[in-house]
């Protein structure tokens, strides 16, 4: 998985273009184990990268959003 740091404090509409639009964009990865697990709010720009393996790899997703008022 890869993520641009602070991309979840952008103004939604820069967010809804391409990243690769965005000023000052660098791509972190991030580096998890097995069983490692991770925070992040839905907004952080992220994206997968590839299987090199031959083995499925698993992923659980769990999302929780703030309800409108």
């Amino acid at each position: 998985m890869e993520v641009v740091p602070g991309s979840h404090l952008l103004p939604a509409q820069e967010t809804a273009a391409d990243y690769r639009d965005i000023a000052n964009v660098h791509l972190v990865p991030l580096r998890l184990g097995i069983g490692d697990a991770i925070l992040r709010d839905s907004n952080l720009l992220h994206r997968g990268t590839p299987n090199i393996t031959n083995r499925p790899r698993l992923m659980l997703d769990q999302t929780y959003k703030l309800k409108s008022r």
